[in-house]
């Protein structure tokens, strides 16, 4: 190939037209003239490309190919100078933060009778009221506020009580985890406390306990045998002492 028909087939490629693209559209479009009697041209015209224009390319050649011109090939886009890229500050530049609107829950007036009830208990864990004031109000969809007061307040007399006789009781948890856990649905429970043992009754004095009764069996076989074994060895006794 000349450098005239090197360049022009540089100059008609492109990102989305290859070279091979190129060569096949130009094969086409002289097998097309070739077909046609009216439109014969001669060896010369045949061999010889037509060179691209300033438009385009010469008329009749590649209307339909889509080319890039080759000054856009490699065409870089430059930011102008000063310009600044995406996320990137100026200096000395602070962006402004935004103040943290954290707002007090609104507690409501059956969570504080709770929790005022809860509280009173003399051994318990750290509490945080928020997360129990989220579990209270999961669970108070199905169990009434006034069972959850009543339920602390069981709670409260049954570690006092245990405190009164003993030195040591188990520490309350924290208060949402007492409600996640349901612990407080077995105070609401109707259980009966065990009645306390009656006191042994004294045994009869005829009474014997089985282990002495057993000592004494062995005792006498223990007699018995050594009776018949001394026997067993005695002389023979006369007739006349029997009789």
């Amino acid at each position: 190939m000349t450098s005239e028909q090197v360049s022009f087939l540089e100059g008609q490629t492109g990102p989305f037209v290859s070279k091979q693209a190129v060569i096949r559209g130009l094969i086409d479009s002289q097998m097309r003239a070739l077909a046609d009697p009216t439109t014969l041209e001669s060896e010369h015209a045949r061999a010889s490309f037509p060179l691209p224009s300033s438009n385009g390319l010469e008329e009749g050649d590649l209307n339909q190919i889509h080319t890039v011109p080759s000054e856009q090939k490699h065409e870089e886009k430059i930011a102008p100078k000063g310009a600044l890229c995406v996320g990137e500050k100026k200096a000395g530049e602070t962006k402004p933060r935004k103040a943290n609107k954290v707002k007090r829950p609104k507690y409501t007036e059956a969570f504080e009778e709770f929790w005022a009830e809860y509280q009173k208990l003399p051994k318990k864990a750290n509490q945080t009221k928020f997360k129990a004031f989220e579990v209270f109000e999961q669970v108070i969809d199905f169990e009434h506020p006034s069972n959850l007061i009543k339920a602390a307040q069981l709670f409260v007399e049954q570690q006092q009580e245990h405190l009164g006789e003993h030195a040591w009781c188990m520490t309350a948890p924290d208060c949402f985890r007492w409600l996640k856990d349901d612990a407080y649905s077995v105070l609401l429970e109707n259980h009966r406390a065990a009645a306390p043992k009656k006191p042994a009754e004294p045994a009869h004095p005829a009474y014997r306990p089985a282990s002495e009764v057993i000592a004494e069996q062995e005792r006498r076989a223990q007699e018995n045998i050594a009776r018949l074994r001394a026997e067993k060895n005695a002389p023979a006794r006369p007739l006349s002492e029997i009789f």
